[in-house]
C-alpha cells in the first residue's frame, strides 16, 4: 500500500470519518480496506482506540504508516460516546461520518453521501444517511430488505417523522457544526447513546437527507455487545425513551401528549424484542424482567405479520443466518424457546391479546423438520454451536441400539432385586449412554434417586454417588451387602403427598445392619474421602441442599423423580441443582413427556408436561427437541412388546393403566432434558485453594488478562505421510478421555477458543468420537479440529456435529486426485471428498450450522496452479473458508523442489483464487509472497498454549521438543502460569535471544528460507 497526497476539490468536500476501536483486531482490518477501496479520496480517518487489550492498536498504527490519512489517537477506555466525540474534536474536516470498526463502507457510500453536500447547499440540512444491509461475518447477506430505508416526503428525516429506529451512526455523514452544537453524543450513556443523539439533534432544528444510491454494512455476529448483556441494553434504552420524551425540555405538553405515546409504544416493541433475543439464547430471567414493560393494548395494536418479523429477525440477528433460512433452518433452533416465551406472555395477559395468540397458533403452525431421518440417537443434538441442551423423547429404538446396556441394566436388576417400571429401562439406557465418557472417581448427583438401580449401576462404573433424596429410605438388602453405602441426613423432616404414597405403596423393614446417619455438616467430608463406587445416601430436600458446596457435582443425574414436585417447586430444585454443578457439565434428567397440554397423573402423584413447559422449567437455551415425531414415537411404544414383557409385577397394581398398550388418556412417554451449567464469570469462586484455576482467574494480577488460545494435540501420529512433513511415526502416545477432561478442566477458565490437532491426526484414535463429545460439553467460544479427514465416520461426524464444534478444517488444496495422491501420501482423493460430501449432507439433513466447512492447505510448487480450480471445487463441496501458509523447511526433508521461487506467478495465482473466492462469498486466507516480510511481533508466550498428548505446554508446537513450561496432567493452570519457565521464555523473546534452535529463524520470518529443526 503506498502513501497518499491528500487533494483539495471543490467537487469533493473534505470528510473526517471517526472509528471507535475497542478490542477490534478481528475487524478492523476489514473496516479500513472498506474505505481505502472507496471511490471517494478526499478524506481523513480517525482512529480512536478505546484501551483495547488485543492487537488494535497495534493494527491501527500499522495502517497509519502506510497511509497520511490515517490518525490514530490512544486513550484509556472510556465508552463508545466519548470516544466518538475524541474523534470528532480532532477532526479538522467540516463533515464527519462515523464507521463501527465492525462494519463497512461499500464502494461508493462515501462518494454518494458526499455528492449531497456538493450539490445542496442548504443551511438546514444537518447531514445525510443511507440505508444499511444486515451482513454476516462473511460479508454475506442475511436480510434482502435493507434497514433504516424510511418512506420520507422529498427523502427528508425531521423531528416530527421519527420512529422507533432511525439510523446507525455507519449511515450517517453530518456537518460538524450540528454535531458541536448539541454538545455531540451523552457519554454517560452506552449503549443506545446514537438513539438518544439523534432525537437530541433533530429536536434542535433541521433535517437529515435520505440518500437512495447507495448503503453500508452492519455486520451481525453472535459476540455483538448488544447480544452479550441483552438486559443492560435494555435498561439504558428505557433510560433513553425516558430521557427523549421528558418535560426537562420544557415542552411537558409533548410529553403529556404525543410523546407519552410514541414512548408507551417504543417501550413496548423495544421490550418485546429485547426480551424475544432474550428468550431465545437462553437469558430466561432477563426475558422475564424485560417483558414486564410490554403493554398488552399496544401489542393488540401490532399486526401478526409484524410479530412473526420480529421473531424473525431476531432469530437472524442472534444466529447470524441468512433470511433464506427463514423458516425451514431457523425456525427448529428457535421453536422452544420462542413459543415457550410467547405462550408465558399470553397467559400472563390472560390469553386476552388476540394478536400474540394469533402470532403463537401461526408459528406452532410452521413446519418442523425432523432431527433424525433413522435414528434419532444417532445425530439427535445436531446444530449450531450453542445447541447443548436437549428435550428428547426416549425412543423404544435405544433398546436396539445399545444391547449391551440393557442386558447390564437387566443382569443387575435380578441380582439386586430392584423392579423396573414400563420407561425406567429407556431412562437408564439414554442417561448411560450420555455419562459414560464422565471419568471413573467423578462425583454424581443422583436426585430424587429413592433405592432405584442408577446409583447402583453408577457405582459399578466407578463413580462417587450423592444419593439425594427427601424420604427416609431403607437401603435394599441385596444392595447393602454388595455396596459401601454411607449415611447422612440433613436432620429435616419432610411430610407431603408423595411421600405418604411411598409409604403406602412400598412397605419395607429396615435392616440390623443398616448404617447409622451422619449428620449432614460431615458430608462434605464423606465426598472427599470416599472411594470410588461408594454411595451416599442424603436425606435432603431438592430445594434447599444446603450441605452441597456450589460448584462441587460433576454430573447431575434423575430418573422419573423430579415430575413429583409442583412446577413451582421443581423452577426451584432446578435452581439448586444448577447451583451445586461444576460449570460446563451436564443434568441427565428424565421425566413425563405431554404432548398439547401439561397435566397431574393421579396415581403416581406426577406431572407430565409439554415440550414449552420443560424448556421454560428447565431454562433450557434453545433446546434440540424430537417433539415433532411425538405421535410416532408412541405408536412404537404400543407395539413394541419388549417392555411390556420385561415389566416387574409390582407395577401391574392397576392393571394396564398408565401403560402404552392399555387404557391410557391421556397418553405420556418418557423423555430426557440435558442441560448445561454455562460457564461465566461468575461461576469461578469456588474455592478459597491458592493454586485453583478460579482463585488464579480471581486475582487482581489477571484481572484484565485478556483470553489464551489453546492448540492441543490428544495424539502424536498421523496415517499420512505427507511430502512436506517432518512428522515421524514412531511410538505414538493417545490421550484418554479422562486425561482430556482432566486438561480441559483445568484449562477451559482461562481460554478463548481451542483447536483439537495440531501438529498430529487427531482421528486415528479409536476414541475421536468421545474426545470430540467432551469437548462439547465445555461451551468454548470456539473450537476447531484440523484433520486430513481420511478418518470421517458417520458416528464421528454425527459427534462433532453434536458436540457444536465451530470450524472443521480439511487438509486439502489440490484439484486432481493425482497431485493430492502424490503429495498426501496414504491418502484418497475420493475418500476425503466423500467425506466433506457426507458431513455437508449431515448437516443440511439436522439443520446444523456448525461446523463450518473449511480448507487449509501448505502452498507449494505442485499444487498452487491448481489453486483457482480447488476454489470451485471447494465451493461445490460446502467450505466457506480457504486457509494456507508457504511451505515450512524442516530439516531431513528433500523438498528444494516444492520451494515457490517465482513470487510474482504465484502472486498472481493466488490473486486469481482470491477473485474467485469473493464471488462464492468463501473467506480466502492465502497469504501473498514477499520477501521483504520484516521481523514477526510474536506473542506466542502470552497468549498461546500448545498442550502435546502426554500433557506436556509449551507456547508453539514448533518448540514443544525444545522447551516445555509445564504438564497439566500433573499440575494447575495458575502455577503453570506463574512458573519459571514461561517467564523466562518470555525474556528470551524481549531480548530475541533463544534457548532452541526454531524461534530465531521464525521471528525473523525466514522458515521459508532457512531450514529449521522441530525436533519431530
Amino acid at each position: 500500500m503506498a502513501k497518499y497526497i491528500m487533494e483539495e476539490s471543490m467537487f469533493e468536500p473534505f470528510v473526517g470519518i471517526v472509528v471507535p476501536c475497542y478490542n477490534a483486531e478481528a475487524t478492523i482490518a476489514r473496516a479500513l480496506t472498506s474505505i481505502r477501496l472507496s471511490r471517494y479520496a478526499n478524506y481523513e480517518v480517525i482512529l480512536v482506540n478505546d484501551g483495547s487489550s488485543d492487537r488494535t492498536l497495534e493494527i491501527l498504527n500499522e495502517f497509519a504508516s502506510l497511509d497520511n490519512r490515517l490518525v490514530v489517537i490512544d486513550q484509556r477506555n472510556s465508552g463508545v460516546s466519548a470516544t466518538r466525540n475524541r474523534g470528532v474534536a480532532a477532526s479538522s474536516a467540516d463533515y464527519i461520518a462515523f464507521l463501527d470498526a465492525d462494519d463497512i463502507f461499500f464502494d461508493t457510500s462515501l462518494q454518494e453521501r458526499m455528492k449531497v453536500f456538493a450539490l445542496e447547499d442548504d443551511p438546514e440540512m444537518i447531514g445525510v444517511f443511507c440505508p444499511s444491509v444486515m451482513l454476516g461475518e462473511n460479508m454475506e447477506f442475511l436480510r434482502e430488505e435493507p434497514l433504516f430505508d424510511h418512506m420520507l416526503p422529498q427523502n427528508r428525516l425531521y423531528f416530527s417523522s421519527l420512529n422507533d429506529s432511525i439510523f446507525n451512526p455507519t449511515s450517517v455523514i453530518m456537518k460538524k457544526s450540528a454535531f458541536t452544537a448539541v454538545g455531540g453524543f451523552n457519554e454517560s450513556l452506552c449503549p443506545a447513546e446514537d438513539f438518544e443523539f439523534w432525537h437530541r439533534v433533530l429536536r434542535h432544528g433541521g433535517y437529515f437527507r435520505k440518500v437512495e444510491d447507495c448503503y453500508v454494512g452492519w455486520v451481525q455476529h453472535p459476540a455483538s455487545a448488544s447480544h452479550a448483556n441483552i438486559l443492560k441494553h435494555y435498561r439504558q434504552c428505557r433510560k433513553v425513551f425516558e430521557i427523549i420524551n421528558s418535560p426537562a425540555d420544557g415542552i411537558v405538553e409533548f410529553q403529556q401528549g404525543l410523546g407519552g405515546a410514541v414512548q408507551h409504544r417504543s417501550l413496548t416493541k423495544k421490550a418485546f424484542t429485547s426480551s424475544l433475543m432474550a428468550a431465545i439464547i437462553g437469558q430466561q430471567a432477563e426475558a422475564d424482567e424485560i417483558s414486564q414493560d410490554i403493554s398488552r393494548i399496544c401489542l393488540e395494536q401490532t399486526f401478526v405479520t409484524e410479530l412473526v418479523d420480529t421473531v424473525k429477525f431476531c432469530a437472524m440477528r442472534v444466529l447470524c443466518r441468512p433470511e433464506s433460512d427463514w423458516p425451514a433452518r431457523l425456525w427448529p433452533i428457535v421453536r422452544v424457546s420462542v413459543l415457550s416465551f410467547l405462550v408465558g406472555l399470553s397467559e400472563r395477559f390472560d390469553n386476552k391479546c388476540l394478536a400474540l395468540a394469533a402470532t403463537i397458533i401461526y408459528l406452532d403452525s410452521l413446519p418442523v423438520a425432523a432431527s433424525s431421518t433413522e435414528s434419532d440417537s444417532a445425530a439427535f443434538d445436531a446444530g449450531d454451536r450453542y445447541d447443548y441442551e436437549s428435550t428428547e423423547i426416549l425412543p423404544v429404538s435405544l433398546i436396539d441400539e445399545h444391547k449391551e446396556i440393557v442386558e447390564m441394566i437387566h443382569r443387575r436388576s435380578a441380582e439386586l432385586k430392584v423392579g423396573l417400571g414400563w420407561h425406567y429401562l429407556l431412562d437408564l439406557i439414554w442417561i448411560i449412554k450420555n455419562i459414560s465418557s464422565l471419568p471413573r472417581g467423578s462425583v454424581v448427583l443422583d436426585a430424587g434417586a429413592g433405592n432405584g438401580l442408577l446409583q447402583f449401576i453408577l457405582a459399578d462404573m466407578g463413580y462417587r454417588i450423592v444419593s439425594a433424596d427427601f424420604s427416609e429410605r431403607i437401603i435394599p438388602h441385596n444392595c447393602l451387602t454388595r455396596y459401601t453405602i454411607l449415611k447422612a441426613d440433613s436432620g429435616r423432616s419432610y411430610d407431603n403427598e408423595y411421600t405418604r404414597h411411598l409409604s403406602t405403596e412400598f412397605q419395607a423393614r429396615r435392616h440390623t445392619d443398616e448404617p447409622s446417619a451422619r449428620s449432614a455438616g460431615a458430608l462434605r467430608e464423606l465426598i472427599t474421602q470416599c472411594d470410588e463406587g461408594t454411595i451416599i445416601y442424603y436425606r435432603t430436600d431438592l430445594c434447599s441442599m444446603a450441605e452441597l458446596e456450589d460448584a462441587s457435582i460433576d454430573c447431575i443425574v434423575s430418573v422419573s423423580a423430579l415430575e413429583h414436585n409442583s412446577p413451582e417447586n421443581l423452577t426451584i430444585a432446578v435452581h439448586e441443582l444448577e447451583r451445586v454443578l461444576k460449570p460446563g457439565r451436564s443434568m441427565l434428567i428424565t421425566l413425563s413427556a405431554a404432548d398439547n397440554q401439561d397435566w397431574f397423573h393421579e396415581q403416581s402423584k406426577g406431572w407430565c408436561f409439554t415440550e414449552i413447559t420443560l424448556a421454560r422449567l428447565f431454562s433450557l437455551q434453545r433446546p434440540r427437541s424430537n417433539f415433532n415425531r411425538y405421535d410416532q414415537h408412541f405408536q412404537e411404544l404400543q407395539t413394541s412388546n419388549y417392555l411390556q414383557q420385561h415389566l416387574d409385577p409390582c407395577y401391574y397394581r392397576s392393571g394396564n393403566n398408565g401403560m402404552p398398550w392399555g387404557k391410557w388418556d391421556p397418553e405420556y412417554q418418557p423423555v430426557g432434558i440435558r442441560k448445561l451449567r454455562r460457564v461465566t464469570g461468575t461461576q469461578t469462586e469456588v474455592t478459597r485453594d491458592e493454586s485453583t484455576t478460579a482463585q488464579h482467574l480471581c486475582s487482581p494480577a489477571n484481572a484484565n488478562r485478556p483470553p489464551i488460545a489453546a492448540f492441543i494435540d490428544t495424539t502424536d501420529g498421523c496415517n499420512l505421510h505427507c511430502s512436506f512433513c517432518s512428522r515421524n511415526n514412531g511410538k505414538i502416545t493417545m490421550m484418554n478421555v479422562e486425561e482430556f477432561g482432566l486438561i480441559l478442566d483445568r484449562v477451559s477458565p482461562y481460554i478463548n477458543s481451542l483447536q483439537l490437532s495440531c501438529a498430529w491426526e487427531y482421528s486415528i484414535s479409536p476414541i475421536a468420537g468421545d474426545i470430540v463429545r467432551t469437548l462439547g460439553r465445555y461451551n468454548i467460544e470456539t473450537t476447531t479440529i484440523y484433520t486430513n479427514g481420511q478418518i470421517l465416520s458417520e458416528a464421528l461426524a454425527a459427534s462433532i456435529i453434536e458436540a457444536g464444534i465451530t470450524n472443521l478444517v480439511f487438509s486439502i488444496g489440490e484439484a486432481k486426485r493425482v497431485t493430492y495422491e502424490r503429495i498426501r501420501k496414504g491418502g484418497s482423493f475420493d475418500r476425503i471428498i466423500g467425506n466433506i460430501t457426507m458431513i455437508k449432507r449431515m448437516k443440511e439433513r439436522t439443520g446444523a450450522a456448525w461446523p463450518r466447512l473449511c480448507a487449509n492447505l501448505t502452498v507449494i510448487n505442485s499444487n498452487i496452479a491448481e489453486l483457482p480450480d480447488f476454489v470451485d471445487m471447494a465451493h461445490g463441496l460446502g467450505i466457506t473458508e480457504i486457509r494456507g501458509r508457504h511451505l515450512i523447511l524442516n530439516e531431513g526433508m528433500e523438498v528444494d523442489t516444492e520451494i515457490i521461487r517465482d513470487a510474482a506467478r504465484a502472486n498472481h495465482i493466488i490473486e486469481t483464487a482470491r477473485s474467485r473466492a469473493a464471488r462464492y462469498g468463501i473467506t480466502f486466507q492465502v497469504p501473498l509472497y514477499s520477501r521483504d516480510g520484516g521481523e514477526k511481533n510474536c506473542r506466542a508466550p502470552w497468549s498461546q498454549l500448545y498442550i502435546a498428548s502426554n500433557g506436556d505446554v509449551a507456547v508453539c508446537p514448533r518448540i514443544h521438543k525444545y522447551s516445555t513450561i509445564g504438564n497439566l496432567l500433573q499440575q494447575e493452570m495458575g502455577p503453570l502460569l506463574a512458573g519459571t519457565e514461561l517467564t523466562g521464555l518470555r525474556r528470551q523473546m524481549e531480548s530475541r535471544s533463544f534457548n532452541n534452535p526454531v524461534c530465531g529463524i521464525c521471528i525473523q520470518n525466514k522458515e521459508t528460507e532457512i531450514y529449521i529443526n522441530q525436533g519431530f
